[in-house]
């Protein structure tokens, strides 16, 4: 969350021109990994909160 916060708070701007292109939201699906779990298994609860963040509203962290 915290990496998150820092990343949506930078503005992000054209270096070219210096006009602003707004702002970057994030979603992010995190884990823990469980011992002696497949890595497909562990990619797939990433991705099942990755995608519950974005169901839930976008710009939000969800553990899985």
């Amino acid at each position: 969350e915290s990496l998150r916060q820092r990343i949506v708070r930078r503005p992000l701007v054209n270096k070219m021109t210096g006009s602003s292109l707004g702002n970057i939201t994030i979603s992010i699906g995190a884990t823990q990994y469980i011992p002696e779990e497949t890595p497909e298994d562990f990619v797939a609860r990433a991705d099942k909160a990755l995608y519950g963040a974005k169901a839930s509203g976008r710009d939000q962290v969800v553990a899985g």
